[in-house]
């Protein structure tokens, strides 16, 4: 019996060192760009675009990136982005609170040409940033909102029909719309799924339980084998 008490011992101090999840390294959203048009509201005027995404699963999120092209040969590509998460429970469905913000550091991959608004071939990258240490999301639906303090940075449509969102005059959110078409724009989300595990307190009355049901058969088991000797 001692040895059996000691082992469940064992086995719950073993669990409560367990972590509380597991990650798994993913791309949580990714909206590719559209070889069609695009808008600078995130750094042609000191406003925000947004898109809505949604998680199905508890998140890590580690880094992000977005689509964009400059306007003309000697514009200077951006450096720095200012960058958002909000809940996607303002008025429809628009940007709400804010859940997580900050600044961070561009690096551009270059990933094709293209014609945009029937004008002349552009340059097309993608700007990539990290998010650290890490901004935790529970699964539901968020808006990634982007400021550029560079102008003429024009961020890229999406291949999704709609999500998009820009500030309107007074300081409002409203859902984007390019030639009363509801668009999207070029982003995605990196990091990590959690998967959620028992705490260690569920565990440790887990295996309390299976070892009451344990004990109570070795006792039956004993007290039959007394009465078959007697």
């Amino acid at each position: 019996m001692i040895k059996l008490l000691s082992a469940i011992v064992g086995v719950v101090t073993v669990f409560s060192l367990q972590p509380l999840g597991t990650a798994e390294a993913a791309v949580l959203y990714n909206n590719p760009w559209t070889d069609t048009n695009a808008d600078c509201g995130f750094s042609c005027v000191p406003g925000q675009l947004a898109q809505k995404f949604t998680l199905n699963n508890a998140s890590l999120v580690s880094s992000a990136s977005f689509t964009e092209f400059h306007d003309g040969p000697n514009q200077p590509p951006p450096t720095t982005v200012n960058w958002q998460f909000l809940n996607a429970n303002g008025i429809g469905g628009l940007p709400g609170t804010v859940v997580a913000s900050g600044s961070s550091s561009l690096t551009a991959t270059h990933v094709g040409t293209g014609t945009f608004g029937g004008g002349p071939s552009l340059e097309v990258y993608q700007e990539n940033f990290d998010i650290a240490p890490g901004v935790s999301l529970a699964s539901g639906q968020y808006f990634l909102a982007l400021n550029v303090p560079v102008s003429d940075v024009l961020l890229i449509f999406g291949a999704e029909n709609g999500g998009g969102a820009h500030i309107v005059t007074g300081g409002a959110w409203q859902f984007y719309a390019f030639n009363e078409t509801p668009r999207s724009f070029a982003v995605s989300v990196n990091g990590e799924v959690v998967t959620a595990v028992p705490e260690p307190s569920t565990w440790a009355m887990m295996i309390l339980g299976f070892a009451g049901v344990g004990f109570i058969a070795y006792r039956r088991r004993k007290q039959s084998t007394a009465l078959h000797a007697a």
